[in-house]
């Protein structure tokens, strides 16, 4: 019976220190299984957040972009005086003589006033406003009018010139910037 007992509290012994080892290896296991699901949420967090970092430099760079888009319809202060010999330019494209007549800082100083006369035939002088309205800015036409001189003889050669219009055209521009 000795040897029984011997025997049962041999066996016992080790069951109870096979399932402490269990036990203690269960619980490394689980442990592990914390750190790996930890680390892993800290992977998926820093994913998330390069992704929107990425998105962001991505709306930055386009927002930078758009504003150079942008800046490009504003007419700045520094650029007003080759901006109006642009205009007397686009005349002598257009085929008409144009001449600045008058140039006023808005009130708001936001805004150019700006008054050119033309003379030339009709369809050039249409051409002129029309390219006029096409300048990348912001501009609103405050007065347009055309008028026909008649038949203009050349003194010189005695000869029909055609139909002279004179044409006038005051307009604002509300993509000024006073600043540089």
């Amino acid at each position: 019976m000795k040897k029984t007992v011997t025997i049962f509290i041999i066996v016992s012994s080790v069951t109870i220190a096979v399932l402490f080892g269990d036990f203690l290896f269960w619980k490394k296991i689980n442990d592990n299984k914390k750190e790996i699901a930890v680390i892993n949420n800290e992977i998926q967090n820093r994913y998330k957040n390069d992704t929107v970092v990425n998105k962001m430099r991505r709306l930055v760079s386009s927002a930078q972009d758009d504003q150079q888009l942008l800046a490009g319809h504003f007419l700045r202060k520094s650029q007003t005086i080759d901006f109006l010999n642009s205009l007397e330019d686009l005349g002598t494209t257009a085929g008409v003589t144009a001449s600045i007549n008058d140039v006023t800082v808005g009130k708001d100083a936001k805004s150019l006033n700006v008054s050119i006369s033309a003379n030339g035939s009709y369809q050039n002088l249409y051409n002129y406003f029309f390219l006029l309205e096409q300048l990348p800015y912001y501009i609103t036409v405050t007065n347009l009018s055309a008028t026909s001189e008649g038949v203009k003889i050349d003194p010189v050669t005695k000869v029909s010139a055609g139909i002279v219009w004179d044409g006038a055209i005051s307009f604002t521009i509300n993509s000024y910037s006073d600043t540089d």
